[in-house]
Parts: C-alpha cells; structure tokens; sequence
C-alpha cells in the first residue's frame, strides 16, 4: 500500500504539503549526497540514476516540493551540489595523491 496515493502530489494524496513531506523530499536528496562522501555506501550518482523510471508517483512528488517555493529550493540546493561537487574533488585528490578515498573520520 502506497503512502504516495493517487490525488493530491503529496503524502497520503493531499493537496497540501506537510512537514514530513518536506523531510522526507530531503531525505531522497540527501542520499545522492552520499554517494559524493564515499563509495562504500555504494548509492547512485544521481537523482535520476536512484529512481530510475520505475517511480512516477515519488518523481510527482518531489517534483511538487521543489516547486513549493522553487527560488529558495535552488538557493538551498545550489549550496548543497556545491558541497557535493567539493566532496568528489577532494575524493579524487585523494585517489591521486595516494591518500585513498572516503572521508577521514573527525
């Protein structure tokens, strides 16, 4: 049984977003993130790679969060991809170097 229903684009098919919606959204994100921090937790480099054809209805919905407020989605996110694309130039120098990859445990 499906939490993302027909109706409403998100949870349980309501037309209005809740908080959950928006932590959830973020969850499905963040896990591409991972996959930028090391290869051990062996995630899809993308968004896209991740849900491949397979999940209209969660493509539905994370498509309705983003375009919540799209502006500050994009100031957010932009923050976030530039972090990522941080995380894989320091992973690559790594590799290079000789260092190994991942990220050193704090």
């Amino acid at each position: 049984h499906s939490i993302l229903k027909a109706g409403g684009p998100f949870m349980m098919g309501a037309q209005e977003p809740c908080i959950a919606d928006l932590l959830v959204a973020e969850e499905i994100f963040n896990l591409v993130l991972l996959e930028a921090i090391d290869d051990d937790f062996d995630m899809p480099a993308s968004l896209d790679d991740l849900l491949g054809g397979d999940h209209p209805n969660v493509r539905r919905f994370l498509a309705a969060v983003q375009e919540l407020d799209p502006a500050k989605w994009n100031t957010l996110h932009a923050v976030l991809n530039k972090a990522k694309e941080n995380m894989v130039e320091r992973k690559t120098a790594n590799v290079r170097g000789g260092g190994g990859g991942g990220v050193s445990k704090l």
